[in-house]
């Protein structure tokens, strides 16, 4: 199986993952929304502090909101991220770069609007 294979799994795994968690976190805590929400939800993903996941967050914004204009953080754009940094750390290989294949997974699972 090749790195594009396994990039795709890895991507769809890190989906279900968070907005899974999306959905638990909007049920338990209804009045969340936007930067607040998705850092809550990075933060029990991570099992870490708010302070850790709002670290996330910004890089995500550095990454996805503010090139080439900016614009308000999606949830997307947070998956993605995460997507990315943890396929990288997780190959052996590491050559520091992905195929584009995880933004193409996340734009299918995540939708815009969240």
């Amino acid at each position: 199986m090749g790195r594009t294979w396994r990039e795709r799994q890895f991507a769809s795994r890190v989906c279900r993952q968070l907005l899974g968690l999306y959905r638990e976190t909007l049920q338990a805590r209804p009045g969340l929304e936007g930067r607040d929400l998705y850092r809550h939800v990075v933060a029990r993903y991570l099992t870490s502090t708010a302070a850790t996941a709002e670290r996330v967050l910004q890089a995500a914004e550095a990454s996805f909101a503010e090139w080439p204009v900016s614009r308000p953080l999606r949830f997307r754009d947070v998956v993605h991220f995460l997507a990315v940094e943890e396929f990288l750390a997780s190959q052996q290989d590491s050559t520091g770069w992905t195929r584009g294949t995880v933004g193409r997974v996340v734009s299918a699972r995540i939708t815009a609007d969240l």
